[in-house]
């Protein structure tokens, strides 16, 4: 073969090579960039869960004294989850897929839960305070598992499913301790050191 003819071939390889090499590793870092990016959003939700379970609590304890709470917590919102995780997901573990979802949809069940409390607390007079006080505790239950599964996604980017052996058990112990907690607070508490707690000691 000649060798202009080989060495025209050698470059378009090598250039064709080199241009697939430069896509992939752009793709890759994009992906990348959109990964880190999703859990990044997943350590904000975080924060703001333990703020939605603290708001949530407080509004149990002023309901179980009587009190029409109203201090709602902040809807939550996942724009970097909900733009990004179509396009990654299929570059992610399994675990971590069926996590990221579960958590997406646990999300959206916490603003329906707050929607229907709002609804509730639009019409003052027909509010019964058992009703508020079971729409409170789901509220809460549903953020602290929330916050459970979020937080075990940070932990376990590998998306190993393993490592969820007893957490359904774990989850409901924690909560059953919880929710007697704040039934002994409510009984050992005026409404003005509830109050205290949740405004004072940020």
């Amino acid at each position: 073969m000649d060798v202009k003819i080989a060495s025209v071939l050698i470059g378009v390889c090598l250039g064709w090579f080199l241009g697939q090499l430069t896509t992939l590793t752009k793709h890759y870092f994009i992906r990348k960039q959109k990964k880190d990016a999703i859990y990044t959003e997943l350590s904000d939700l975080s924060a703001w869960l333990d703020r939605y379970i603290k708001t949530s609590e407080y509004n149990i304890l002023l309901t179980m004294k009587g009190k029409i709470a109203t201090n709602l917590p902040t809807k939550l919102h996942a724009f970097i989850i909900n733009e990004y995780f179509p396009v990654i997901c299929a570059h992610l573990p399994r675990g971590a897929r069926l996590g990221i979802t579960e958590c997406i949809s646990q999300i959206e069940n916490l603003n329906d839960i707050s929607n229907q409390i709002a609804a509730l607390l639009e019409k003052p007079s027909e509010i019964k305070n058992q009703e508020l006080i079971n729409r409170y505790t789901s509220m809460f239950c549903s953020a602290f598992e929330t916050k459970w599964k979020v937080d075990f996604l940070l932990e376990n980017k590998d998306g190993d499913l393993n490592k969820l052996s007893g957490a359904a058990k774990e989850i409901s112990s924690k909560l059953k301790v919880s929710l007697k907690e704040i039934k002994k607070k409510a009984g050992n508490k005026s409404v003005s050191d509830i109050q205290f707690d949740y405004y004072e000691k940020e």
